[in-house]
């Protein structure tokens, strides 16, 4: 018990270690002896009505922190400091579907210096679907045999296309129900993008 309880701390404190290990490692990318370099806030975009976008990110703040500052050479003014291959995006590339980009920047200065920043650019989607097809109003019925048939009605989402949303009753009448004692039923539709829009 004493050996299985041992194995099951070292393993939790391998497990921090590995943890710490890694925000050290992002937490050392982003801080340099040479350059202060601060994301743009603002790098959140919004899908369009085809749940695609365009990879543009606004352009971080970047200084020379020595002394005296030196010239900062790399990106030229005009130019971005995007690694494409790191990143998987260059300028310019088309966006499909909500997703979030981890951006790799390169900075180099006129004394040799060169450091390598990241930052995150979020692309969402805040379209909620809308139904193509309208529900049908109440109906009142006497009998269980006269019971709608169950309806499937259509829906539209910018990044699910059409899509077939079936009903659902919040209970069934019972199988001999003629009018004997009143019953209501609700139908209802529900349709949820992929990211929670109802």
């Amino acid at each position: 018990m004493q050996n299985r309880l041992h194995k099951n701390l070292l393993k939790v404190f391998f497990s921090i270690c590995l943890a710490f290990l890694a925000l050290q490692a992002n937490a050392q990318l982003n801080t340099s002896p040479y350059f202060s370099f601060i994301p743009d806030p603002d790098n959140t975009f919004y899908l369009d009505i085809n749940c695609d976008s365009v990879f543009v990110p606004h352009e971080p703040t970047i200084t020379s922190i020595l002394m005296p500052p030196a010239t900062i050479l790399y990106p030229p003014m005009g130019v971005t400091g995007i690694d494409p291959a790191l990143t998987g995006y260059s300028v310019g590339d088309p966006i499909f579907g909500p997703q979030t980009v981890q951006v790799y920047y390169i900075v180099e200065d006129d004394q040799g210096n060169i450091d390598t920043f990241t930052y995150q650019v979020h692309f969402l989607d805040n379209s909620p679907p809308t139904f193509i097809t309208p529900a049908p109003g109440n109906v009142t019925i006497n009998c269980v045999a006269d019971f709608p048939a169950p309806l499937v009605l259509q829906a539209f989402d910018n990044c699910l296309g059409t899509v077939n949303v079936p009903s659902v009753d919040n209970q069934l009448p019972p199988a001999s129900w003629c009018g004997s004692q009143p019953l209501e039923i609700t139908r209802s539709w529900t349709i949820t993008d992929p990211s929670g829009f109802t």
